[in-house]
């Protein structure tokens, strides 16, 4: 499953990278000038904090995918049977 984090991650990225480079070349979604003081949405891309919000990204799925497990893998068979 995290392949699929990973996978959705990339193919994500990629398409953000693609918008910020389309906005920051062709400036595709224009601003008023009289109410913003710009005439289209700014970018910026930092390196950092793109790769700090990718760890971050995968280690909480990793998380959400682990904890789950240990948790009931700590679960005895023979307690759950003697509610039943």
């Amino acid at each position: 499953s995290m392949r699929v984090v990973i996978a959705g991650l990339v193919i994500g990225n990629l398409l953000s990278l693609l918008i910020l480079l389309l906005q920051a070349r062709f400036r595709l979604i224009p601003l008023d000038p009289a109410s913003y003081y710009l005439d289209a949405v700014p970018v910026e891309f930092s390196l950092p904090a793109f790769v700090m919000l990718n760890l971050g990204a995968v280690v909480v799925s990793w998380m959400v995918l682990i904890l789950p497990s240990m948790i009931v893998s700590r679960v005895s068979p023979s307690v759950t049977m003697r509610y039943e």
